[in-house]
């Protein structure tokens, strides 16, 4: 809403890195959406994790996890 904008829209994963004080080369993004979520945060250098809770999208290229839970397994 603070940018006018909504995913995939680059400002607000733009906003999001300001607000948060942080570059794009040191954060993680995670989403369940590859158009909405992954896509645009790689256009940005952002590391892209992929949550695909039901196994059914295909992600080439992008770490892949089923649960919030695996990251802390990694």
């Amino acid at each position: 809403e603070m940018v006018r904008a909504c995913k995939p829209h680059r400002e607000i994963f733009e906003k999001a890195l300001e607000m948060a004080s942080s570059s794009a080369a040191e954060t993680v993004l995670i989403g369940d959406s590859m158009t909405s979520d992954i896509l645009p945060a790689k256009e940005l250098s952002i590391h892209p994790i992929l949550i695909d809770r039901k196994g059914l999208q295909e992600a080439v290229g992008v770490p892949v996890i089923r649960s919030l839970k695996e990251l802390l397994q990694g």
